[in-house]
């Protein structure tokens, strides 16, 4: 009984959220219809439709959708990997620690957007500057919170396993890395989240490639259409993402022993 309650419940929210994306809808292409708004700048439903059509139908928005779902993966995979190393090392190490945490703690205050100009100079408008870009915004915020999962770890437990003999690395594996897995897991969606800003971002500001490039473009020669129409794109991107990883995230905490 208590399921079907709660499989009516969730119907009805999504028909509630329907509803209301239908109802903004029409009043948004009404509002464009009767001129209550400028259309150039405003646009309406049909034109970004029409635009949608017009970029997937070209190829642009494939290429696009291509050349930053690559950059965000390759980005989110090596600034996870990269900050998971760095926040372990540093929680382990006190010395570590006093020498880097206060250059990791200003470097979490900087707008990481700030280095996109010299990566550029360096790397070109390539797709390198852009996975440096989405790296430097990973490896700052996994790292400090690594590192601050690290250090939450029963002293009590690791005392025990170095009297049965454990070593540095067998701690690492038995002990750190299960500790830190399941906030690498649930972090998951906010990371990605920070990585696909940090993509889109990137390619706002100067790119040959990808969505945030088509949204240049769109500015440039005023065509709100097209702004709105890759907008949306990725907006949905973000939600296919935030589903996978919740799917993924679920199987993984029943997979996990319980503590």
């Amino acid at each position: 009984m208590s399921t079907r309650r709660s499989r009516a419940g969730s119907t009805r929210l999504f028909l509630a959220r329907a509803l209301f994306v239908v109802v903004l809808v029409g009043l948004w292409q009404l509002a464009a219809d009767r001129r209550w708004v400028n259309a150039n700048f405003f646009s309406s439903p049909t034109d970004v439709w029409d635009s949608l059509g017009s970029l997937s139908g070209s190829g642009e928005l494939w290429r696009g959708l291509q050349s930053t779902v690559l950059v965000l993966v390759v980005g989110w995979v090596i600034g996870e990997l990269a900050g998971l190393a760095l926040g372990i090392a540093i929680g382990l190490s006190k010395r570590l620690d006093d020498i880097l945490g206060p250059i990791i703690v200003f470097a979490n205050a900087v707008p990481r957007i700030l280095l996109l100009p010299i990566f550029v100079v360096w790397y070109g408008f390539g797709p390198e500057p852009k996975v440096l870009l989405v790296v430097t915004v990973m490896v700052v915020f996994v790292a400090l919170n690594v590192a601050a999962g690290v250090r939450d770890v029963d002293g009590l437990l690791v005392q025990n396993m170095r009297v049965h003999g454990a070593n540095r690395l067998d701690l690492i594996r038995h002990v750190f890395l299960p500790a830190v897995a399941l906030w690498v897991t649930s972090s998951a969606r906010v990371t990605v989240g920070y990585a696909l800003q940090a993509t889109i971002g990137s390619e706002l500001l100067g790119a040959e490639s990808g969505l945030g490039s088509l949204i240049s473009h769109g500015q440039v020669s005023f065509k709100s259409d097209q702004i709105i129409a890759v907008l949306l794109v990725a907006a949905v991107l973000a939600v296919a993402i935030d589903l996978l990883l919740a799917a993924l995230e679920r199987r993984a905490v029943r997979w996990m022993p319980a503590t």
